[in-house]
C-alpha cells in the first residue's frame, strides 16, 4: 500500500516516529531498521540536549563572568577618578607647602637683614666713639643731652628690632605650624593614593583573571557551538536515513505490484486464450454444445472472480478511490472547519508546522499535527466516519491509530489504550481510546495528525473553532 510519503519525520513530538511506526506496522520496514533508526535518532537527541545545557552553563557562566568584569572595570574607573583627585590635592598641598617654604626663607631672610642693619649701626657707632660697647658710648657723650639722645637712639633701634625680629619670629613660628599641618595633610594624602593605587592594581589583576576566564569560556562557547552543529548534521542525516528508508520501501512495494499485476494480466491473457478455445471446440463438436458450455460458463465465472480479486487487490496497492471512498472524501472535505476535536476538552500545546524546539534553541523541528493537552484518562474519538487501516505501538510512543476517510486520513497518537481493531468501520464520535500522559512533560496529551493523501495538512484548519 503506498501513503504518506516523502515527508519529514524529524519532529520532536510524537509524530517523530509515527510514520515509520506505520509502515513497520504495514511490513514496509523491518523492527530491527526502525529500532536501530530511533535508537540513533534518540542518541543524537541526548547529545544535542546535553551539549545545549552545556552550552547554556557556559553562556551563563559568560554571562556571570562578564557582569564581574564590567563590575571590576567601573571599580577600577572609579578607583582611577579618585586616585586622580588625591593626586590633585596632594599637588596642591604640596604647592602651598613650597609657598610657605618660601615664606618662611623669605622672613629669615629678613631676620638676616635686620640683623646686619643693627650691626651696621653698631659698627657706625663704633668708628664714631671709638666704643666696643653701646653704654660706653652713652658714658662718652659729651652733656647728657647728647648722652639722653644716645640712649634713646640706641633704645628705639633695639626696641624696634626687637619687635620686628619678633613679628618676623611671629609669622615664622605660624608659618611652620601651617607647614607641619601641611606636611601632615601631605603623609594622609599620601598614604590614601598609596591604598588607592593598591586596590586598583588588586582590580586591575582580577580583571586579568577575569579576561582569561572570558578568553576560555569563549573558546568552550566556539567549540559547543560547533559540536551542537555537528550533532545537527547528523540529526539531519539520519532524518534523510529514515526517509531514503521508507521511500526504499515504498519502491520496492511499487515494483511487487507491478510485477504481480503482469502475472494477473498474463493469467487473464491464458483465461481469454481458454475461452476462446472453448468457443472453437463448441463450433467444431454440436454434440458438445451443452457441455461446451457448460465448460465455458463456468471458465467465465472463474475468470470474473480473478479479474474482480485482481482488480481489489491492484486497488488496495495503490490506494484509488472507489465511489464510496469518493463520496466519504466529498463529505469530509464539506466539514473543513467545523470537525469536533478528538477530545472534549483540550488545549493546543504545540502547533503544527516549523517551530523552534521547546528544549533545544538552536534546534527547529517540523510538527505533522498538533498536540492537545486534555483532562486524565481522556476519551479520543474519531473525528468522521472511516476505516481503522492501522494500529501500533512502540514503548515511548504509546498506541497509534490511523483512520482512513477515502483519500483522508487522520491519526490519533499517544494513547494509553485503544478500543477499535484494524479494519473495523467507525462513526463520527466513536470512541478510538484514551489519552495517555506525555513523558516528556509528565501532561496527558494526544498527538492529532490529518493528511490527504501524501500531505500533512494543519488539523487547526480543519476542526472546530474553540
Amino acid at each position: 500500500m503506498r501513503f504518506l510519503s516523502g515527508i519529514s519525520l524529524w519532529n520532536n513530538s510524537k509524530s517523530s516516529f509515527i510514520l515509520l511506526i506505520l509502515f513497520l506496522g504495514s511490513g514496509y520496514l523491518s523492527a530491527q531498521n526502525a529500532n536501530d533508526l530511533e535508537s540513533k535518532k534518540k542518541k543524537v537527541e541526548q547529545n544535542i540536549k546535553k551539549t545545549q545545557d552545556q552550552l547554556q552553563q557556559t553562556k551563563d557562566s559568560k554571562a556571570s563572568t562578564l557582569k564581574d568584569f564590567n563590575s571590576i572595570q567601573k571599580k577600577i574607573d572609579s578607583r582611577k577618578g579618585t586616585i586622580e583627585e588625591v593626586q590633585t590635592e596632594i599637588q596642591y598641598v604640596r604647592t602651598i607647602i613650597d609657598d610657605k617654604n618660601d615664606a618662611i626663607n623669605s622672613l629669615k631672610s629678613e631676620i638676616i637683614n635686620l640683623k646686619k642693619e643693627y650691626a651696621k649701626i653698631m659698627r657706625s657707632a663704633y668708628k664714631a666713639s671709638l666704643m666696643t660697647n653701646e653704654w660706653m658710648l652713652i658714658i662718652s657723650s659729651t652733656s647728657m643731652n647728647q648722652a639722653f639722645n644716645r640712649w634713646m637712639y640706641l633704645r628705639t633701634i633695639k626696641k624696634n628690632r626687637k619687635a620686628k625680629a619678633f613679628s618676623i619670629a611671629q609669622k615664622q613660628l605660624a608659618i611652620e605650624v601651617e607647614l607641619a599641618s601641611l606636611e601632615n595633610m601631605k603623609s594622609g594624602k599620601q598614604v590614601l593614593l598609596n591604598k588607592e593605587e593598591k586596590q586598583s592594581n588588586l582590580l586591575l589583576n582580577d580583571l586579568k583573571k577575569k579576561n582569561t576566564v572570558l578568553s576560555n569560556l569563549t573558546v568552550e562557547e566556539k567549540k559547543l557551538i560547533n559540536d551542537l552543529n555537528r550533532q545537527k548534521k547528523q540529526q539531519r542525516a539520519i532524518a534523510n536515513d529514515i526517509e531514503k528508508a521508507i521511500r526504499k520501501e515504498i519502491e520496492k512495494k511499487e515494483r511487487e505490484a507491478r510485477e504481480l499485476a503482469a502475472r494477473e494480466r498474463k493469467k487473464e491473457k491464458e483465461r481469454a486464450a481458454a475461452i476462446e478455445a472453448a468457443n472453437a471446440k463448441k463450433e467444431a463438436k454440436s454434440a458438445d454444445v451443452v457441455i461446451a458450455t457448460e465448460n465455458v460458463e463456468e471458465v467465465k465465472k472463474e475468470a470474473t472472480v480473478i479479474k474482480s480479486t485482481k482488480v481489489t487487490e491492484k486497488k488496495e496497492l495503490v490506494m484509488s478511490e472507489t465511489p464510496e471512498s469518493a463520496s466519504i472524501s466529498s463529505d469530509f472535505q464539506a466539514n473543513r472547519g467545523s470537525f469536533a476535536w478528538p477530545v472534549k476538552r483540550g488545549v493546543i500545546v504545540r502547533r503544527f508546522g516549523k517551530q523552534v524546539h521547546p528544549e533545544l534553541s538552536h534546534v527547529e523541528i517540523i510538527n505533522n499535527g498538533i498536540d492537545i493537552k486534555t483532562d486524565a484518562n481522556a476519551e479520543v474519538t474519531a473525528i468522521f466516519n472511516g476505516e481503522v487501516v492501522h494500529i501500533a505501538f512502540l514503548s515511548g510512543y504509546k498506541n497509534t491509530v490511523m483512520v482512513n476517510h477515502g483519500k483522508y486520513y487522520t491519526i490519533y497518537s499517544n494513547l494509553e489504550s485503544v478500543n477499535v481493531d484494524k479494519g473495523q468501520k467507525v462513526k463520527k464520535g466513536d470512541s478510538i481510546g484514551r489519552a495517555a500522559v506525555n513523558g516528556d512533560t509528565g501532561n496527558t496529551e494526544v498527538h492529532f495528525e490529518l493528511w490527504n493523501k501524501q500531505n500533512p495538512l494543519n488539523p487547526s484548519i480543519w476542526l472546530k473553532s474553540r
